[in-house]
């Protein structure tokens, strides 16, 4: 309830006052409203609050208490179970410059800064833009890594790492025959990821290829290397340069169906 002032009156015995009786209603009023504040209200250690309620033209005084709210002594820790939200948009610093927060504990459930969501997955963290918007780590005036909707990569200056996995298959022992063709621009390193497995045997060869162009383009330096064999040989390697692009060439041994699974990296 209010807190009740006691009328003394204008002057001393001028009749103007509260009566005696009256007076000492409001002192015990007064004194049941310091008792409400001083018995905690809700589960042990929970924070008390004033709570106004208005019903028709009767407004009411009181003190309540969330269980959600509360504060562990013994751990010298605030418990919160509910959302935090400021009054307003882009109002509210958690730390500062001076006192920066220590450990930020978060949730694979995300991280949400601006259009950006992060969040964490069993392979690393994954940036997720909203709408149109392209997800950039960045550093200082660097961009470290962002992520266009294709799903090419740039790392810093470095454009459209692209990482993508796709499948062909050689039906016949026919040398040199183009499997894929990468336009690189500005880039001059392509490393390739090969599995080749032959349909009716099952034979495997993996291998992994670092292929470059040289000089003005119309040549290319390449090297085969962790060549894994599971069974018989199923093919050899070819990377050419041919107008200022990266081809890929395979030249099986098997004259049957052979299946290529085929990712690359565009380096540098």
């Amino acid at each position: 309830m209010d807190y009740e002032i006691i009328n003394v009156g204008e002057l001393p015995n001028d009749g103007t006052g509260d009566p005696v009786r009256v007076a000492f209603i409001k002192i015990n009023n007064n004194f049941a409203s310091i008792n409400d504040f001083t018995d905690p209200v809700g589960i042990n250690g929970a924070i008390q609050f004033k709570n106004i309620t208005v019903v028709g033209d009767v407004t009411t005084n009181s003190v309540t208490a969330s269980n959600n709210f509360t504060f562990n002594s013994s751990s010298n820790t605030l418990v919160l179970n509910g959302n935090i939200s400021p009054l307003t948009a882009s109002v509210m610093d958690i730390g500062s410059n001076i006192k920066p927060v220590g450990n930020l504990y978060i949730s694979s459930s995300g991280l949400h800064v601006g259009n950006i969501t992060i969040n964490s997955t069993a392979n690393g963290i994954v940036f997720t833009g909203e709408s149109n918007t392209t997800p950039i780590l960045q550093t200082g005036n660097i961009n470290t890594v962002s992520v266009n909707a294709s799903g090419e990569i740039s790392y810093g200056n470095v454009p459209k790492v692209t990482i993508s996995t796709f499948t062909v298959n050689t039906e016949t022992n026919a040398p040199n025959q183009k499997v894929y063709e990468i336009a690189t621009g500005n880039l001059t390193t392509i490393r390739f990821d090969i599995i080749s497995t032959v349909v009716a045997t099952n034979d495997r060869q993996t291998a992994t290829i670092m292929a470059s162009k040289s000089g003005l383009g119309t040549a290319a330096n390449y090297t085969v290397h962790n060549t894994i064999f599971q069974g018989n040989v199923v093919t050899n390697y070819h990377v050419t340069s041919e107008f200022g692009n990266i081809t890929l060439k395979l030249s099986p041994f098997i004259n049957g169906n052979i299946t290529h699974k085929i990712s690359y990296h565009r380096v540098l």
